[in-house]
């Protein structure tokens, strides 16, 4: 079940950091493999910043599923 317990950023652009910080804490992995998806991820949480127009319940949904995906990724890829 997805939780919504964590307070999703001021900017998504900003939270690169943050996102990952939240998946190691959920995961306890901290390798995230190679680097070549990270320009892709900033421009997803950029564009999370200028093109939806979410409501605060709905940022905080977006963030919660974004971690979760996230998290869910990593676990999966310890398979």
């Amino acid at each position: 079940m997805m939780s919504n317990g964590y307070e999703p950023p001021l900017r998504f652009a900003d939270a690169l950091d943050q996102l990952h910080d939240l998946v190691t804490a959920e995961t306890g992995y901290d390798d995230f493999g190679p680097d070549d998806y990270l320009p892709g991820l900033r421009v997803l949480l950029q564009s999370m910043d200028y093109d939806p127009r979410f409501t605060v319940a709905g940022r905080r949904t977006a963030w919660a599923m974004w971690w979760a995906f996230c998290a869910a990724g990593q676990v999966r890829s310890r398979r």
